[in-house]
């Protein structure tokens, strides 16, 4: 009896494009959550936008989970002895895994293993819904072998995390430098043959890596904290008068000090290679950042002395009368910080008043653009160069994939 054909579905998470219109995506959500609530089938405009983002255009700029897939797909195929191998998506990504096995069966496979990117137990994900599928796919194919490679041995998991760190922190004794073997997943060593990279280029890497986890950590910290609220029915009203779906609290952020430390290594890779001499903005939103961002850059190798200071609102009705209190004097270099901006007003009243006092202001930094009413624009038309740590992409994205608790 000839042996039958076999086949390997890697089934990763799923991410949704960065410029899929989020409303898409939270009107899905809704239908997903009616539908179980009730136990019904999908309805044609549940499947219809399932389809439709599922389907939304990829490029390695507007789904870098995708790449990183299809990279670790790369690596993973040759080991597969010889198995017809496919790619699929739990959610928000075509194929499905119901599409990919389809493929391997017109190819005349009999034995599927379906194998999940997501390690470790307990997500609905790996643990619900794709044996759920399987469960469906061994009814409609009952003549083919369905296997799922699922949970993962642990030990495995702590041994290949294990020496992850050790690539990076080194031995003991051993200072932190890179060792010069890779590691597969069993933890044994295999030693690189392509030549070495420039020196420096994996640090470069793996400073580019951090700070992309630390602007990512921040994301996750405005809904730990309850600073970024999501309303698509009642929505808020923001000081222009307009109504928003969504709500950005960077005062409720700050006054935790662990999102803080956050908001301080974020800045410090955007700030560290810039010249100025203080930092400031309009009270009350920049008082905590500038302080933050200071003490943050004092404590930093190389050290940088950045002063503060306040733009008030009104100039004090006694006293010297000052529209700016702070350590600053007329050609200072100055970086002006806000919590958040949409038309950029008020980062812009900041501007206009440091320069009516003389300084210098070439720089801006904001925590969050929410890419609305022009902001961006409208500050560096003034000859601003604007930063941001998140946009409100960033965080609408981390709402969307955090679990249902850290939503409220």
């Amino acid at each position: 009896m000839r042996e039958r054909k076999r086949g390997v579905v890697l089934v990763g998470h799923g991410g949704i494009p960065k410029d899929c219109p989020y409303d898409l995506v939270m009107k899905l959500k809704r239908l997903e959550a009616q539908r179980r609530s009730t136990g019904g089938a999908p309805t044609a405009e549940e499947v219809e936008l399932d389809r439709r983002i599922r389907r939304w255009p990829r490029t390695g700029e507007n789904d870098p989970y995708q790449s990183g897939l299809e990279a670790l797909a790369a690596r993973l195929k040759p080991s597969l002895d010889g198995s017809l191998f496919r790619i699929a998506y739990n959610e928000y990504c075509a194929p499905t895994l119901e599409e990919a096995v389809e493929e391997l069966l017109k190819e005349g496979v009999g034995q599927v293993t379906v194998i999940s990117s997501m390690l470790t137990p307990g997500g609905s994900h790996a643990e619900i819904e794709i044996p759920r599928t399987i469960d469906q796919l061994r009814r409609a194919h009952p003549d083919v072998v369905f296997r799922y490679a699922w949970p993962f041995d642990l030990d495995l998991v702590a041994g290949m995390l294990a020496t992850q760190v050790k690539r990076f922190a080194g031995s003991p004794g051993s200072g932190g430098t890179d060792s010069p073997e890779k590691v597969n997943a069993l933890g044994m060593a295999k030693r690189v043959e392509s030549a070495a990279p420039p020196r420096g280029t994996k640090a470069v890497r793996r400073a580019g890596r951090g700070a992309a986890m630390v602007r990512d950590e921040l994301a996750q910290a405005f809904l730990a904290t309850g600073s970024f609220k999501w309303d698509p029915q009642g929505g808020f009203k923001l000081a222009s008068g307009l109504t928003s779906p969504f709500y950005v609290d960077c005062r409720a952020l700050m006054a935790h000090p662990g999102p803080r430390a956050l908001v301080a290594r974020a800045a410090w890779e955007v700030l560290k290679d810039l010249e100025f001499d203080c930092i400031g903005g309009l009270e009350l939103g920049a008082i905590s950042i500038a302080t933050t961002l200071s003490d943050y850059g004092f404590r930093a190798t190389p050290r940088r002395d950045w002063r503060t200071f306040v733009v008030r609102k009104q100039p004090k009705d006694h006293g010297l009368g000052k529209l700016i209190e702070g350590a600053v004097q007329a050609g200072d270099r100055a970086l002006i910080v806000d919590d958040v901006l949409t038309s950029g007003s008020s980062l812009l009243k900041a501007v206009a008043a440091a320069r009516e006092a003389g300084l210098d202001v070439r720089y801006a930094l904001v925590i969050v653009d929410r890419k609305e009413q022009g902001g961006r624009a409208n500050v560096e038309r003034q000859g601003v160069t604007l930063f941001s740590l998140l946009t409100i992409d960033d965080l609408r994205r981390r709402h969307e994939t955090a679990p249902m608790a850290a939503k409220t």
